[in-house]
């Protein structure tokens, strides 16, 4: 499992660094309080500075956070590929069509008899 990456703080930039509330997070960078509750238990959301209960986010790293996960192409995301259900769903019914069954038996039935017919 991924350790969250800690960014050291000197005690001048903790008492003037300007942080956000996760609200204020949310709405400036358009994402939702549970997906940055969800980042910081992934360990894989901006750094942020745990106050006691509250958690703060000094808004220079938060910045720069924003800025690393800009790109110009989808080529340059990595990670796992994001998948539209709905068209898992329409794959998975045209699968299951009388004519692909068919298909389907005829492939299994050509892959055994090519399997016996190398045996011999």
């Amino acid at each position: 499992m991924n350790q969250p990456q800690w960014t050291p703080i000197s005690a001048a930039q903790l008492f003037t660094e300007v942080y956000l509330t996760p609200d204020e997070f949310a709405q400036r960078f358009k994402t939702s309080k549970t997906a940055l509750a969800r980042e910081r238990a992934n360990g894989t959301g901006a750094p942020f500075v745990h106050k006691g209960k509250r958690v703060l986010y000094p808004l220079s790293l938060a910045e720069a956070h924003h800025k690393a996960l800009t790109v110009r192409s989808t080529a340059e995301i990595s990670g796992k590929p994001r998948y539209n259900l709905a068209s898992l769903e329409k794959a998975r019914a045209a699968a299951q069509t009388p004519e692909a069954r068919q298909k389907r038996i005829a492939s299994k039935a050509a892959r055994r008899a090519a399997a016996a017919g190398s045996e011999r």
